[in-house]
């Protein structure tokens, strides 16, 4: 057993026989998860870590890379309005995460302020791969994927014939937050 600092990491937990290796083919480390397929790589700073992978009666635990918050969170806690400086950096992090992730064939299909987390401006990476999808998979996809908040046009109508641009959606979506709430 190892003792682990809480500070360093985060633990998320799932069920094994909810994962296919279908849904990452071969992109999926030896977990089988399309998690851990994109926050396995040191390349960017902008996405968070995958620290280790357990299992352990028949779930698996993954464990990230400790960050203090959430974007959510620091929206709330913030009176004023960010600066537009703040707000060029947040999207900024936001777009160089995506722009890694779809260069190396994944799309997110979950972005909103809870799943990015930062604990200033300053340090921003994206989280939650759970609803992650390989762009070279081919569709249908599920057409309930997302917060309706942050949801495309082609999802909030029910396609089931998308690919990343549904991700750059969101990021305006959450670029219109940061600036008018």
């Amino acid at each position: 057993e190892r003792s682990i600092s809480k500070r360093s990491i985060r633990v998320t937990s799932a069920g094994i026989p909810r994962f296919s290796r279908s849904k990452c083919k071969a992109r999926t480390t030896n977990s089988g998860n399309c998690s851990t397929a994109v926050a396995d790589s040191d390349k960017s700073d902008t996405v968070v870590k995958l620290k280790e992978v357990i299992r352990e009666n028949n779930r698996l635990y993954f464990v990230f890379e400790y960050v203090k918050g959430d974007l959510l969170g620091l929206m709330r806690d913030t009176a004023d309005l960010f600066s537009e400086a703040a707000v060029r950096t947040i999207i900024f992090q936001i777009l160089q995460a995506l722009a890694y992730m779809h260069r190396n064939g994944f799309f997110h299909r979950d972005l909103k302020p809870e799943n990015i987390l930062c604990s200033s401006p300053d340090m921003v990476k994206i989280a939650d791969f759970g609803l992650a999808r390989e762009i070279r998979s081919s569709p249908p996809y599920t057409d309930y994927v997302s917060t309706r908040w942050y949801r495309a046009p082609e999802v909030l109508l029910r396609s089931t014939n998308y690919s990343s641009p549904i991700d750059v959606w969101a990021v305006g979506c959450i670029l219109a937050e940061l600036l008018l709430r």
